[in-house]
């Protein structure tokens, strides 16, 4: 069984002239943190209030010093987040340890969840 190492980082940019990354383009975060939709949506909400803002100042609203206004307030939010991740990461890292046999018995508890109706 293969595995996928999971961690966090965030890119070396938010944005360029006409372009803004947004959640998992911007930032990885564990999965077993539950927050990665969480910031991926609080990016766009984010994106969206700059770039309106923007537009109501008529501002070069595609323009990098607009969309610069996006990347310093959600950078430092997430931040944050990937901070508090990191605090976390001992149990995420024991849930990356498992062994063979424990990856195996979920697959087998998996597919005995998958074929016994009253466990779905």
């Amino acid at each position: 069984m293969r595995r996928f190492r999971l961690g966090r980082w965030h890119a070396d940019a938010y944005c360029q002239p006409r372009l803004a990354l947004v959640g998992d383009a911007a930032h990885t975060i564990h999965p077993l943190a539950g927050q990665g939709a969480n910031l991926g949506l609080l990016d766009a909400a984010a994106l969206v209030e700059v770039l309106a803002g923007a537009v109501e100042r008529d501002e070069d609203w595609p323009g990098l010093r607009t969309l610069r206004r996006y990347e310093r307030w959600r950078r430092s939010e997430n931040a944050v987040m990937l901070a508090s991740d990191r605090r976390s990461e001992p149990s995420l890292r024991q849930h990356e340890r498992d062994d063979e046999r424990a990856a195996s018995l979920r697959v087998v508890g998996g597919r005995a969840a998958a074929v016994a109706a009253p466990l779905r």
